[in-house]
């Protein structure tokens, strides 16, 4: 640490939940992504997983660069004598999640004198609350007021910090109903193109994020899919079409129910996806409930496979319907199992969707701000950044009966002059 000290380069700790290493899919390769971004911008950056485990050496020195260090054997528990041990040594305190900041909050309170005075960020990006929110609207229930009632909930930490993070502009405009005013949006750094085989030289039907827990929001895409989707595809498409689901699956998720469906291929343990995003003809993605951004589409897009992606897919990523990809509505198995036909039949279809989805990543790449909205985030955090005034009218507040009487403090407060005799 003296010898890191001695750069001269700005220090930033960066917690998450796990080690994001690239198999774990999204979310975990936006913390990632971050890492790295920060990491090129000439800042120090050390990672702590509150979940940490020691992981082959050859695949962290693969997903990570040798000037970043990793705390991988360490967890919640060391944290704390972590932050002791460290004192003074970091500029800026990066929270990658909201379950990151709600599992470390406790404890970052409990050592102010270890933290920078300012400098804190959170990136809240797939907010539990809306996750649920989407749930409800499976179920036909519209409750905005419920969905910032919990999103109050979610957020209850966010005090603690200088700048947050959220992942799209409908994030950052429900955060701002709630009052606050120092959000940024962030999304994925620039995904550069490749060539692309042709529409005869692909087959197959391709399922790629990642699933963590049973009945989670990848989980419950992919059970609406394989029950009410799949045995609606026989009609138009042929025995040679076989679905493979390539994502990450977690030793806990027991998914062998799925593997009587003739049309599914057997799970592979390891999956290369770059070169099965080079070799099957479509992706699909029928999650209706994801908030996350997909990395995974993103990049399946850059290697000029198209998708058909579930209505809330479309809309977290702010894509076009028959440009960029082709929708398969919400909740609607006969929509969606048509456009899985048509474009995985249709070559004139399947050439516009490819082109779309790649002429729509150049340009995103071309305008891509995430480095500098990296610098952004940290000068807001830093103090150093002015924040404008608020023009969205915030949310009345309601207070609970059981409220307690501590209020934190606004942020950036100017010292009180303290009255003295001579006054």
């Amino acid at each position: 640490m003296r010898a890191r000290s001695a750069s001269g380069a700005p220090a930033i700790l960066f917690l998450c939940e796990r080690l994001p290493h690239v198999v774990l899919g999204t979310p975990f390769l936006r913390h990632r992504d971050m890492m790295i971004g920060l990491s090129r911008l000439g800042y120090q950056v050390t990672v702590f997983p509150l979940d940490g485990s020691l992981h082959d050496c050859v695949s962290t020195a693969l997903d990570f660069p040798p000037d970043i260090e990793l705390m991988d054997d360490c967890d919640l528990s060391e944290l704390a004598d972590f932050l002791r041990e460290r004192a003074g040594c970091f500029d800026y305190i990066w929270i990658g999640g909201m379950k990151t900041l709600q599992r470390a909050a406790p404890i970052l309170q409990q050592h102010p004198q270890s933290l920078p005075r300012l400098g804190m960020v959170a990136d809240i990006h797939a907010s539990h609350a809306r996750e649920t929110h989407n749930r409800r609207l499976v179920g036909a229930v519209n409750d905005r007021e419920l969905l910032f009632d919990d999103l109050e909930l979610d957020i209850d930490q966010v005090w603690m910090t200088q700048a947050v993070v959220a992942g799209t502009e409908a994030e950052k405009a429900d955060l701002e109903v709630l009052g606050l005013t120092n959000v940024r949006v962030l999304g994925a750094p620039p995904v550069p193109t490749t060539l692309s085989p042709g529409f005869e030289e692909r087959s197959g039907i391709l399922l790629v994020l990642p699933v963590f827990a049973s009945g989670d929001a990848v989980h419950d895409g992919l059970h609406w899919f394989i029950h009410d989707v799949l045995s609606k595809l026989d009609r138009g498409l042929p025995p040679e079409a076989t679905v493979l689901l390539a994502g990450h699956k977690a030793a806990g998720v027991d998914l062998s129910a799925f593997a009587r469906y003739r049309r599914l291929e057997a799970f592979p343990e390891d999956a290369d996806l770059a070169a099965l995003y080079r070799s099957r003809r479509i992706l699909v993605e029928p999650a209706r409930v994801l908030t996350a951004i997909p990395r995974e589409v993103l990049d399946a897009a850059a290697a000029g496979l198209p998708a058909v992606l579930s209505e809330t897919v479309c809309k977290t990523l702010g894509w076009e319907n028959g440009k960029d990809c082709l929708s398969g509505g919400f909740c609607d198995p006969e929509q969606f199992a048509q456009a899985v036909i048509g474009l995985y039949t249709d070559m004139d279809l399947w050439n516009t969707i490819s082109r779309g989805a790649q002429a729509r990543m150049e340009e995103e790449a071309s305008r891509s701000n995430f480095h500098d909205g990296l610098r952004e985030i940290l000068s807001i955090a830093a103090g150093t950044t002015p924040l404008a005034a608020s023009t969205v009218t915030p949310r009345a507040h309601r207070l609970s009966e059981t409220a307690s009487g501590f209020a934190p403090a606004p942020i950036r407060l100017q010292p009180r002059r303290l009255t003295t005799d001579s006054d």
